[in-house]
């Protein structure tokens, strides 16, 4: 509102703090009949998955057809159409699953070997450090696996899945997983770093902790699976005790 009249925007600003939240309800109502059929959008990023190539024609047309609707337009640079795999949120996705951004990993794939005992040792008490071919070797293996992570998939409806927990003195973490005929597909995984009076819980104290975190985390699979915990401790005994501690009761 100004002196001179009442002006409103013809096109909504990103400066707002709504504005995101706003678009996004937007485009939920548009594609409300293809989310998580056909389609995926989380805010102005969109992509139209189908299995064989006649579909994804087709599922392209109601797309369209959709925004034209709406008086909406695309930026053909900012367009990929008919790839198997490709990035969307800062992820490869491909119909394997999800895999890791060579973009994000690339610091660590470039990382030079340990030259000196400060680089190698980082407050160990060891006195000397030579880079051999066997620690050469195993540098490089490491690297290699760090920059491999495994896919990530999405469990089908209903199926059994397998929550695994694991505990350090400074770190937690779980994985959630799927059976697969030949082998355990990784669905959702999480490492959480200890702060503060965290790291001097127990170690039943750190699962009940981290069952937690997966709990709240993974709430959205839940309803959906039955899920087993797996853990090397036997928290469920631990739980059920009648002098358990006031910390786990919390």
């Amino acid at each position: 509102m100004a002196d001179q009249g009442t002006y409103c925007y013809k096109v909504m600003p990103f400066g707002l703090k709504n504005a995101e939240a706003t678009y996004q309800r937007l485009v939920n109502k548009m594609f409300e009949k293809q989310i998580g059929r056909n389609m995926e959008v989380y805010v102005y990023d969109m992509l139209v998955k189908s299995k064989v190539t006649d579909d994804h024609i087709r599922d392209l047309t109601k797309s369209f057809e959709v925004l034209r609707n709406h008086h909406m337009k695309l930026n053909p640079a900012k367009c990929v159409f008919g790839v198997a795999s490709d990035k969307f949120l800062g992820f490869i996705v491909s119909q394997q699953g999800i895999e890791a951004n060579p973009v994000k990993i690339k610091a660590l794939t470039d990382m030079a070997p340990p030259r000196s005992i400060n680089n190698a040792l980082r407050g160990t008490k060891s006195n000397g450090f030579q880079l051999t071919t066997d620690y050469q070797t195993a540098f490089d293996e490491l690297k290699r696996y760090l920059a491999s992570p495994p896919f990530l998939v999405s469990p089908k409806g209903g199926e059994e899945l397998y929550l695994y927990l694991a505990v350090s003195d400074a770190s937690l973490s779980f994985v959630l997983v799927r059976q697969d005929p030949d082998t355990k597909r990784s669905v959702y995984y999480v490492s959480i770093t200890l702060t503060g009076p965290e790291t001097r819980y127990s170690r039943a104290e750190k699962l009940a902790l981290v069952l937690i975190f997966s709990a709240r985390k993974l709430r959205s699979y839940f309803p959906a699976h039955r899920v087993v915990v797996l853990t090397d401790q036997p928290l469920k005994s631990i739980l059920q005790k009648p002098d358990i501690s006031r910390l786990l009761v919390k």
